[in-house]
């Protein structure tokens, strides 16, 4: 990096990277996550925060940062734009070659950055890299030992699951995965130019599993990698909100890539996903089931939008849902759903057996 005639950083395209951070009214986190991202081994990068009409002090936090740290850039929306189209935001004002996106309740080692980037330059068909994330300890800091996710597990139904959640001194070594979490990863930027950014209508859940299906549908890998190291103050918890964004997602996110073929032959696992989360929703109250109705209405009343999104994903395609389905799994996480464990053991042995079988048979006729 070296200064402009402006003051401004110039960060150097080749190898540059913009690390977007969207915050939306966080303070207290952005006075624990900027620090750390701005204390990296890594020198050619800048940080652009996106603010979604906060009203906190967020603002005024940030302007005196900027002060301090030439590679740090505000963009102000005025509105709250959710998760997706308020990173598209900021990846609009990237002209870096890789792009990474932060959530702001985390705090992030001195070299996790720069592991990133030394792994996603390894293959030029690698497009996006995830790090070990840990769950934060709020007793001794940032350095948690319980694992939050390790990239994401994707159910073959669209279901999406941390990966290693809540275990400790797992997933070790670099590997191929299904899905990156939305938490944080880098992405090259040829990639969003070629297969479009986040999904703007998914507006907050999700978005990360809809990219990590389109990358792998236009050929790229996506991998994680264990030495960059992270902590999220994360929450597992669901309100009826939450609970019709997941659901509406998921449905809209499979319209849109599998082939027609594949969505024929998911449909028996399809109806009993739909089974377990009609369930999960009567079980919850009338919100949740509120929410359930209105997933599959938006999905009926946008049909034709969600048709025309199909048509421009497909026209990415280089692989087969055969190979994308390889990485997917078969068995659903109760344990990340349900928090009674004997009722976990009943449904696990209730269900998945049957989404093994069905998930074999798919992988062999795909």
């Amino acid at each position: 990096m070296q200064l402009r005639n402006d003051g401004k950083m110039e960060i150097g395209k080749n190898g540059g990277v913009s690390v977007i951070i969207l915050n939306t009214n966080e303070l207290e986190d952005l006075k624990e996550c900027v620090p750390s991202v701005l204390d990296q081994t890594y020198p050619n990068y800048e940080v652009i925060i996106v603010d979604n009409a906060s009203s906190d002090g967020s603002i005024e936090y940030i302007k005196n940062i900027k002060k301090k740290f030439a590679n740090i850039r505000l963009v102000r929306n005025s509105e709250n734009l959710g998760y997706a189209r308020g990173n598209n935001t900021g990846i609009e004002h990237a002209s870096t070659e890789f792009v990474v996106i932060l959530n702001p309740d985390t705090v992030v080692e001195r070299n996790w950055l720069e592991e990133m980037v030394l792994a996603i330059k390894k293959d030029p068909m690698i497009g996006m890299a995830t790090p070990k994330i840990f769950m934060y300890n709020e007793n001794k800091g940032s350095k948690g030992e319980l694992i939050n996710t390790c990239g994401n597990d994707i159910h073959f139904t669209g279901l999406s699951f941390c990966r290693g959640f809540n275990k400790k001194g797992v997933y070790n070594e670099p590997e191929v995965v299904a899905g990156i979490s939305g938490c944080s990863f880098i992405v090259r930027k040829k990639l969003l130019d070629e297969t479009g950014c986040f999904d703007p209508d998914h507006f907050i859940y999700l978005e990360d599993t809809d990219l990590s299906f389109r990358a792998q549908i236009a050929g790229y890998k996506l991998i994680f990698i264990p030495s960059s190291v992270m902590y999220h103050k994360y929450n597992l918890n669901l309100n009826p909100k939450k609970y019709f964004y997941l659901e509406r997602n998921r449905l809209f996110l499979l319209l849109k890539n599998y082939q027609l073929r594949t969505l024929m032959l998911c449909i028996p696992s399809l109806i009993l996903t739909e089974v377990i989360t009609s369930g999960y929703a009567i079980l919850s109250g009338w919100g949740y089931i509120k929410s359930k109705i209105r997933a599959h209405l938006w999905i009926l009343r946008n049909i034709n939008k969600i048709i025309e999104r199909r048509k421009e994903v497909q026209r990415l395609r280089k692989v087969n849902d055969r190979e994308i389905f390889n990485r997917l799994i078969w068995g659903i996480r109760f344990e990340q759903l349900v928090a009674n464990k004997s009722m976990r053991r009943v449904l696990d042995l209730l269900f998945n057996p049957l989404f093994r079988v069905h998930y074999k048979i798919l992988v062999e006729i795909l």
